[in-house]
């Protein structure tokens, strides 16, 4: 950049120096002609000669044809006098000067650009040149090099980000973390940002809303008395519903204290060898005495709640996009939208954590939803409305390569994609709780 500003400021002086020449070379010219100096014919010859040629140009006034019409004529520029020659070449570094400079040899203007006008505005050019030397030449170098400081800023921000996301996905893609395992099993009913006492209320208000809808939608005429169990929706609701009750149970159970005695036996197992280390505890001791471990209840809750959360992201990606006709009900937004936006509010609220390869248990639901589809299909059932299909982008019938294409497509990319976004949101979570300064 240093380099970069010296060339700029070089070219600029050699500019300005430039349109003190030509000014000076233009304004002489004139002041011959205000004083009553004739030229020469030679001079006027070599005036109009073309400077980007070997030739000179003679103009219509200087030759006439023998009728009357004017003709132009060209003759060798090598018989002209040493003085024409002289002329001409000065001439010629004149219009490549202004030529190069910008301006245009037509308009007759004594001047580069209308700003920099000696002649006429001498204080207002001097007034340019200075402010442009010394206000805009530091300001370009200083353009340059905040985007040079930027550029550097974003290349240690995406080395950051690729060698983080390199270890992410060295982490998250080992075999090991299809396991249910987690360092500590209160994450499960704690949250970063509310009381334990608020995570249990609104788990245990989403509890009695899940299951408030479940009941009506039993009754509903559009899922019929026997035809129920045939739609993912339902199966998906479930889930979410059996989530909620689960984990409401567990953050009840947590926060009155009923397992103290577990915890106990736990904490016994885990050990206390830093009990006696000197000086105060640090933050990782403190977690890591307070670390609950991994209980059948844990793991199951676990389960669900990837089956819950990945299953309604789903349906509700669906209904919207394949189902909606214009027209909908309470039922239908409850457990095609306020299904989806309960899990991602337990998700931003709570510390429940979030694994990739944990795709494998909602694809296990999926594969059983394909049989079922299939089963249905060969056992020639109809859905509640007498048609053949359960939904009608699932036809084998009529439309088999569509239908098996769909089903596939969406255990083996859609429930992936689904959980690689829950990922990404417990990622927020966990980078806005290290925002704030929550370390747990």
């Amino acid at each position: 950049t240093d380099w970069s500003f010296l060339c700029v400021t070089t070219y600029f002086v050699c500019s300005t120096l430039t349109s003190l020449i030509y000014w000076a070379h233009h304004h002489g010219k004139r002041m011959d002609n205000e004083s009553g100096h004739a030229c020469t014919p030679e001079e006027q010859t070599s005036s109009q000669r073309d400077p980007y040629s070997n030739t000179t140009r003679v103009t219509p006034e200087s030759s006439d044809s023998g009728d009357g019409s004017q003709q132009e004529q060209y003759y060798d520029s090598y018989e002209d006098t040493e003085q024409i020659e002289a002329s001409a070449q000065a001439q010629d570094i004149d219009e490549m000067v202004y030529w190069q400079s910008g301006g245009t040899d037509t308009n007759g203007e004594d001047h580069i650009y209308p700003l920099l006008d000696y002649g006429h505005k001498p204080y207002i050019t001097a007034l340019a040149i200075t402010v442009i030397a010394l206000v805009g030449l530091p300001l370009a170098q200083l353009w340059n090099f905040g985007m040079f400081t930027l550029r550097c800023h974003f290349n240690r921000m995406r080395s950051l980000v690729t060698d983080q996301v390199s270890i992410m996905c060295r982490d998250e893609f080992r075999l090991s973390q299809v396991k249910l395992y987690h360092s500590d099993a209160k994450d499960f009913i704690r949250s970063l940002w509310l009381p334990a006492a608020l995570v249990t209320a609104y788990r245990c208000v989403f509890s009695a809303y899940c299951l408030g809808w479940i009941i009506y939608s039993g009754f509903h005429p559009a899922n019929g008395a026997e035809k129920w169990f045939i739609y993912l929706t339902n199966w998906a609701f479930t889930f979410v519903t059996m989530y909620f009750l689960w984990a409401s149970v567990v953050s009840v159970l947590h926060h009155f204290g009923i397992t103290n005695n577990q915890v106990d036996m736990q904490m016994k197992a885990i050990g206390n060898h830093d009990s006696d280390a000197e000086g105060g505890e640090g933050l990782g001791d403190s977690v890591h005495k307070s670390a609950v471990k991994m209980s059948w209840y844990h793991k199951g809750l676990w389960v669900v709640f990837n089956i819950a959360a990945n299953t309604a992201i789903m349906v509700t990606l669906l209904y919207w996009t394949l189902i909606f006709g214009g027209t909908t009900s309470g039922l239908d937004v409850s457990t095609h939208l306020i299904n989806s936006v309960m899990i991602v509010a337990d998700i931003m609220l709570s510390c429940v954590p979030v694994r990739i390869l944990h795709v494998v248990y909602p694809l296990v639901l999926g594969i059983c939803y394909l049989l079922t589809t299939v089963i249905f299909w060969a056992v020639d059932a109809t859905n509640a409305r007498g048609e053949p299909y359960i939904y009608s982008y699932i036809d084998y019938n009529n439309s088999p390569g569509f239908s098996i294409g769909l089903v596939c497509g969406f255990i083996l990319v859609g429930q992936p994609v689904v959980q690689s976004l829950l990922f990404g949101l417990y990622k927020l979570r966990c980078f806005l709780g290290l925002k704030c300064g929550n370390k747990s």
